[in-house]
């Protein structure tokens, strides 16, 4: 056979012997949907990234995670075997994140991300790639829409200061009202007036405690 007709002959069964070099089939259910996620600052977030995969394991897989920013070069969040030095891991995101060591056996490169940040908001994307090189063995398999709410605080942390005016107040009055408690009218216009500030006070400290 010529030389001409060798090299024909492999580029025409090219595309078979990629396919067959990937030894198995790779399906991502949610590939072409957002996914939402919803958490606080200071808390932790889990992003969803599961597939299917029939067949032998690969020789190497590889999962990463980017968030998307307009008009820039995506940022890398999290990435886990491989060792493709462009896939460095952004220094914002350093200690925060993490997915599960055998994740490509349990079809599930869900992405942990700790101590939320009021900027990690965003949209997300889950690619995962393979070994052997072949056709469609690098596929984004979900992108998360992720929304960070400011920190909820408890009602004690929000309004403690207003609550403590309140128990001053309430003391001083019950204490005023008591039977037998007497004052003179020197005593009543201190106390009237004290009172008035407290009260003052209180509804101006809460009310700017609740339009925080």
């Amino acid at each position: 056979m010529e030389v001409g007709g060798k090299f024909s002959f492999i580029v025409a069964f090219l595309p078979l012997l990629l396919l067959l070099g990937t030894r198995g089939e790779f399906l991502c259910p949610d590939a072409k949907r957002v996914v939402n996620v919803l958490s606080i600052a200071g808390g932790l977030a889990q992003l969803p990234c599961t597939f299917f995969w029939q067949g032998e394991e690969p020789e190497d897989m590889k999962v990463i995670w980017q968030k998307k920013r307009e008009g820039e070069v995506d940022l890398v969040v999290h990435f886990q075997n491989g060792d493709d030095e462009e896939d460095e891991q952004s220094e914002e995101f350093h200690g925060r994140t993490s997915v599960l060591q055998d994740w490509f056996k349990k079809s599930d490169a869900t992405l942990t991300l700790d101590n939320l940040l009021d900027n990690d908001s965003g949209l997300y994307n889950c690619h995962v790639s393979w070994l052997p090189m072949g056709p469609q063995t690098q596929q984004m398999c979900c992108t998360v829409a992720l929304t960070v709410n400011p920190e909820q605080k408890s009602l004690w942390e929000r309004y403690q200061i207003s609550i403590i005016l309140g128990a001053f107040l309430a003391v001083a009055v019950t204490m005023c009202l008591s039977p037998g408690h007497q004052m003179n009218s020197e005593k009543r216009i201190i106390f009237i007036t004290t009172v008035i500030i407290l009260m003052v006070a209180t509804l101006l400290v809460f009310m700017g405690e609740l339009y925080k």
